[in-house]
């Protein structure tokens, strides 16, 4: 033979090293059709291949070729067979534009191409074929399509019944142009003017790709393509057994054909590149067999036109949601949802080729069995595994060790005035919700009160800092909470209400009272599903104003604070003390988090609200009646009692009710009845006095005269001793009277008495009294 022959013939196969166990040779007749396809008889032969069939394959005989995987499951070449037939050789200057890595391109026997890569040592063919892939990647998309790659994914792993598919090599006689370099440094052009010994011995020393660039090519590209079968790995596989039967099943349900199936879960079998479980080793090939017998009695489904791997990718931005009955669509990295319009319009640019045609990667993920879904929406733990979406995607920062004595000594000096009970009650209520921000409320509230720099709103943004802006929402309308188009807030731990947003409004009081303790809240949005889900929020609203919120005298729910006002407006002296405040939750707030982790939670603290003098002058405020009888306490003094016998008429306690805003929808009779339930009041019969109207005149002087007229025989109630009844009205509000006396007599209003407001100034005092005593508003 030959000595140059010889030569090539060692070269070439040292370059395609491969498949020890046998080899493919061409038989028959070797003539070429009318497009140029040399035609024979493929023959699979045992044993390697040789030296000599690999010379008799250079000079022109008998074509041979072998398997690129090894006995070991090792490459140290691939191809990319591209199904593009007699590509003028601009095309094929242009894939090596494209594909811009180390290997040489050989005309087929089909007139097709093989594009070839060679590494500089054994790679795993698993390895090799995701490299492959990434550099078909790079091809046009038209030619991607017609691009198959050797090693097949399901030949990685050789197994007595898995051997994998042969190639043949290049070089065949001169019966077709044979070569490109393609990307390096001096050789990048068409190379038939060569001799075949000169060619393939620069591919061995100039063409070979380091392994490095192959791993870090790998690692650095998306696991997707197209083209590839693909099947579904569960997240948390119970063992061995059951990780492979639920991958059989995927394939089953993908319709895989039973003889890949076979292969590829028999390759799988023992891979610790594919999973940690492996390092146990391989299951027995007798549960192998088993596991494919059970996952094959299960319906074969139909092969969908969109691979795996696209699904996975697509479930990765995107899940139905089932909400109530309603099919939502989740953009779970925006943790928004979409009505399908919407969906289907936000995702239309994202298209794939079926034959000629683009189709929107959407429509066909919708009727795919893999499609992420979910069956409502959940608040839980990080380590929930249920059917629902879980909003609860953990904090915003992480604890950090540090000094948190500046965070204490807001809470407890600057927040509640060094009251050492109030902080520990505020403390728990914001660790009880760091602790457990995915749990119930703990069915109380927290409203802070005080002027602007007092340093109320710092706490909303530390808060926002802790938990983020998704578990710690600022409202500024109430109609977010109450109303309609709500859903938002679901999953919020803290919401920050601002300004007196149920302050003065009974009707919020009592949604506000409903939203506090209910275990459920209801939640919805325009165009998506309305549904009720866990309440986890815990309310701090901060305001401005003289009133926080509107609170009923049996109010156990809210904890009101006055917050003293350091300093009155934004001044260089204010910025500067605030400044350390500012700086440790903006700069490390990790260290306010691993504190109020670390706190102990007494939850039956703050199961209801901690009473302050600043909560009982709300919850005066916050009812009229409350407040009348507030003042009474105070003064001793019943309106329009002439007599000081303790008692009030029906209708005086309604014109008094009104006048501190008690609603004209409300009947004379709701008061006396209040009276009677709260106050021990005692009915008194028809001889109450009640002061009708006011008789305005003016003496011999020009001096302005009123006398009140009245009369004595309207119903109403008589009230227990002035002592007892103070005890009553204390135990509603908080607040402290004189601890005796007697009622005193009822003096009405006359100039330059004390009512009058300015100074003895007849106008002013008969404006007074007018407004006072209004016929239009005295009820009867």
């Amino acid at each position: 033979m030959d000595k140059h022959l010889n030569e090539s013939a060692g070269i070439m196969l040292r370059l395609f090293d491969g498949y020890e166990k046998r080899h493919i040779e061409m038989g028959g007749e070797l003539a070429a059709n009318d497009k140029g396809k040399v035609n024979g008889k493929t023959q699979t032969v045992s044993g390697p291949l040789t030296t000599q069939l690999v010379a008799r394959h250079i000079a022109g005989e008998k074509p041979v070729g072998v398997a690129p995987v090894r006995v070991d499951s090792t490459c140290t070449w691939g191809v990319l067979d591209v199904d593009c037939y007699d590509m003028p050789e601009d095309d094929v200057f242009a894939l090596r534009e494209r594909i811009h890595a180390r290997s040489a391109a050989f005309r087929t026997k089909s007139r097709g191409l093989h594009i070839v890569v060679f590494v500089d040592e054994p790679v795993p063919a698993k390895l090799m074929h995701r490299y492959l892939v990434a550099l078909r990647k790079r091809l046009p998309k038209n030619v991607q399509q017609k691009t198959e790659v050797f090693p097949k994914e399901t030949q990685t792993v050789v197994a007595p019944d898995n051997e994998p598919t042969a190639v043949w090599l290049p070089v065949n006689g001169q019966k077709r142009e044979f070569a490109w370099l393609i990307d390096h440094e001096s050789m990048k052009g068409a190379l038939d003017e060569i001799s075949t010994s000169m060619l393939l011995d620069h591919i061995d020393k100039h063409c070979r790709t380091p392994t490095q660039i192959v791993t870090d090519i790998v690692n650095a590209t998306p696991a997707f393509d197209t083209s590839e079968i693909g099947y579904k790995v569960p997240d948390n596989p119970a063992g061995r057994n059951d990780l492979l039967m639920r991958v059989a099943m995927s394939m089953q349900a993908r319709g895989w054909p039973d003889t890949e199936m076979d292969a590829e879960i028999r390759r799988l079998n023992g891979d610790t590149g594919f999973h940690e479980l492996f390092v146990d080793g391989a299951l027995p090939e007798a549960e192998i067999v088993n596991l494919l017998r059970s996952a094959k009695r299960r319906e074969k489904g139909t092969p969908t036109p969109l691979h795996y791997r696209l699904v996975e990718k697509f479930n990765r931005e995107w899940a139905v949601m089932r909400v109530n009955g309603q099919v939502e669509f989740l953009n779970r990295e925006e943790g928004e949802c979409y009505a399908k319009n919407a969906f289907l319009d936000a995702t239309a640019p994202q298209m794939v080729m079926l034959g000629k045609h683009r189709t929107p990667i959407s429509k066909l993920w919708l009727h795919d069995i893999d499609r992420a879904e979910y069956r409502g929406i959940v608040v839980e733990p990080p380590d929930y595994n249920g059917p629902g979406f879980n909003v609860f995607k953990g904090w915003a920062c992480q604890p950090q060790n540090g000094n948190s004595e500046l965070w204490e000594e807001y809470i407890q000096d600057l927040l509640c005035s060094g009251d050492a009970a109030l902080a520990q009650w505020v403390m728990t209520y914001l660790a009880d919700g760091v602790q457990r921000p995915w749990s119930h409320h703990p069915g109380s509230a927290l409203a802070l009160r005080g002027g602007q720099g007092a340093g109320k709103s710092f706490l909303g943004r530390a808060i926002r800092k802790l938990v983020g802006p998704a578990h710690a929402q600022q409202i500024a309308e109430s109609d977010r909470m109450f109303a309609r188009f709500n859903r938002g807030l679901f999953g919020s731990t803290f919401v920050l209400c601002e300004e007196s947003l149920f302050a003065g409004s009974s009707r919020q009081a009592a949604i506000a009272k409903s939203f506090i303790t209910s275990d459920t809240w209801s939640y919805e949005q325009k165009y998506l599903a309305q549904f009720d889900g866990k309440n986890v929020h815990r309310i701090i609203a901060t305001t401005n104003d003289d009133q926080a919120v509107h609170i009923d005298h049996d109010d156990r729910r809210w904890t009101v604070i006055e917050v003293p006002t350091r300093f009155d407006s934004h001044s260089k002296e204010a910025i500067a003390w605030w400044e350390p405040y500012y700086r440790l939750i903006d700069d490390n707030p990790g260290v306010v988090l691993d504190y109020l982790l670390q706190f102990e939670v007494d939850h039956d603290l703050i199961r209801y609200g901690h009473v302050t003098e600043a909560k009982s002058r709300d919850k005066v405020a916050s009812d009229p009646l409350l407040a009348l009888m507030d003042e009474i306490a105070e003064t001793g003094v019943l309106p329009d009692d002439l007599s000081g016998a303790g008692k009030v008429s029906t209708a005086t306690l309604a014109r008094e009710c009104y006048a501190r805003g008690a609603s004209r929808k409300d009947h004379p009779r709701k008061f006396s009845n209040q009276m009677r339930d709260k106050f021990g009041a005692q009915t008194a019969g028809r001889n109450c006095t009640w002061i009708e109207t006011v008789h305005r005149g003016t003496d011999s002087n020009g001096i302005l005269t009123v006398t009140p007229v009245y009369s004595t025989d309207r119903p109403g109630v008589v009230l227990p001793p002035l002592c007892e009844f103070r005890r009553l009205v204390a135990r509603k509000t908080g607040n402290t009277y004189p601890e005796d006396g007697e009622w005193r007599v009822y003096q009405p209003p006359n100039p330059g008495y004390d009512t009058d407001p300015n100074g003895g100034d007849p106008d002013a005092v008969e404006k007074y009294l007018a407004q006072r005593w209004v016929r239009d508003e005295t009820p009867f």
